[in-house]
């Protein structure tokens, strides 16, 4: 798994990431080969009107030749973080049944049919 980190305005700490590389494991799951993981995370520090923080934060991942992205905002890193990580999952849970909804369409359990053998 290859993890590359992108930030602007933003120190991205050894707690950050820790966090975030936590969080990613659980991707190689979808993967045949660990190595074939390629995630791109970029986060950037704003300022709302009223002079809070907020981080905008891309997740761009690619397992396997199939690329996910999401790009969220939030208070602090580790929501908008999370709120990526929720994202990404519901695309690739929504890529796996739609594979699986295809296939049950396209005939993968045969009918079989009972001859004069049996």
């Amino acid at each position: 798994m290859n993890i590359n980190y992108y930030s602007k305005n933003y120190e991205i700490g050894d707690e950050v990431k820790g966090y975030i590389e936590e969080r990613l494991v659980k991707f190689e799951k979808h993967a045949k080969d660990a190595d074939n993981i390629i995630i791109n995370v970029k986060l950037e520090k704003t300022k709302h009107q009223n002079d809070e923080d907020a981080f905008n934060m891309s997740v761009e991942l690619e397992i396997d030749g199939n690329g996910y992205f999401a790009d969220k905002s939030s208070s602090t890193v580790f929501q908008v973080f999370d709120e990526c990580e929720e994202a990404i999952n519901a695309i690739i849970r929504k890529g796996k049944d739609k594979d699986v909804s295809e296939k049950r369409r396209n005939g993968g359990i045969k009918d079989i049919e009972v001859g004069s053998e049996y």
